[in-house]
């Protein structure tokens, strides 16, 4: 619009000066002929419209809220859009992602102090918590292990280990870990009078056969649904006298739980309801495992006596027939 204006009105050259002057030369000579008369009119109605064209164009610049210097903003954001979109990204989109995040990392850097106070507070706040939990977990494993300690010893004269000693000893870490503030162990002593020792330690094969019996008994007792149990070889290192009393104690067990038992010693295997060979059996592509149920009378004296002497004599076979008669 300002250039219209400036085409229309300039007085070097403008369009309103110019035909003005073409008007008049034509005026001057239209006397002489009739073309020249119907030119001279046409240009003076040209310079009468070129000055109404001006009027107007003068009269919407006036009202025009225009500022060249906006302009010139306008088009230094554009340009700068364009140079952040050949760096950045290509399009207007993919640019602000970038300066958001750009915001967001600088103002991490600038309130830095404040996010590291917040986090220390949610540190000291999580590890109160943490204290509060472990010190509970703490004080209900010590009842539990107070409790443990006594039924497990209350077993020892059932499993032969009269005079033995159980305890549950807690061991305090140096800082809270995922399993609580200490470490716990089972102690143990054989004879009346020894300090009670960790359990893995100073117990023989029986003797730790023994007290794992002792500890699933006890733990059994504080069921209140019927269990199964599953003894694999807790005969290890026992026999004789021993072996009968751990058998007659896993019997009374199985009167309100479900036990399976993996053994090799008749004084166990005798109080079973129902017995179950394991057998190798070489084949052409390798060994392989049988596993075959004994349902008749005979051939369940006969497999005990066959446990008792390793063959199924007349002695052995009186032994099992007594065995399993109790």
């Amino acid at each position: 619009l300002s250039a219209a204006h400036e085409a229309l009105t300039n007085d070097e050259g403008g369009a309103v000066e110019s035909l003005g002057a073409a008007s008049a030369a034509l005026a001057a000579v239209a006397q002489f002929d009739a073309t020249l008369r119907t030119l001279a009119e046409r240009a003076a109605l040209l310079q009468s419209d070129s000055i109404e064209l001006a009027a107007g164009a003068s009269r919407a610049l006036e009202g025009a809220d225009f500022d060249p210097g906006e302009l010139d903003a306008i088009n230094a954001r554009l340009d700068a859009i364009d140079r952040l979109k050949r760096r950045y990204g290509s399009d207007v989109g993919t640019v602000q992602a970038y300066a958001d995040e750009a915001r967001r990392i600088v103002d991490r850097y600038e309130n830095r102090d404040r996010a590291i106070a917040l986090h220390r507070e949610e540190l000291a706040t999580g590890q109160r918590e943490v204290e509060a939990a472990a010190n509970e977990l703490t004080a209900i494993r010590k009842r539990a292990g107070s409790e443990l300690a006594a039924r497990v010893q209350s077993q020892f004269d059932e499993v032969a280990l009269t005079g033995g000693r159980f305890d549950v000893a807690f061991e305090a870490l140096s800082s809270v870990g995922v399993n609580g503030a200490e470490d716990v162990e089972f102690l143990f002593s054989a004879n009346p009078g020894e300090p009670a020792r960790p359990l893995t330690r100073v117990a023989s094969g029986g003797e730790l056969s023994r007290v794992l019996l002792a500890v699933v008994v006890a733990l059994a007792q504080t069921r209140t649904a019927q269990g199964a149990l599953v003894f694999d070889e807790i005969d290890s290192g026992i026999g004789g006298a021993t072996a009968t009393a751990v058998g007659a104690r896993i019997g009374e067990l199985a009167r309100s739980d479900q036990i399976v038992c993996v053994t090799h010693l008749a004084q166990l295997a005798r109080w079973a309801d129902e017995h179950y060979v394991l057998e190798k059996i070489e084949q052409r592509k390798g060994a392989a495992i049988v596993v075959r149920r004994i349902a008749d009378k005979k051939e369940r004296e006969a497999e005990i006596a066959r446990m008792l002497s390793g063959e199924s004599h007349d002695a052995a076979l009186r032994h099992a027939r007594t065995l399993l008669k109790r």
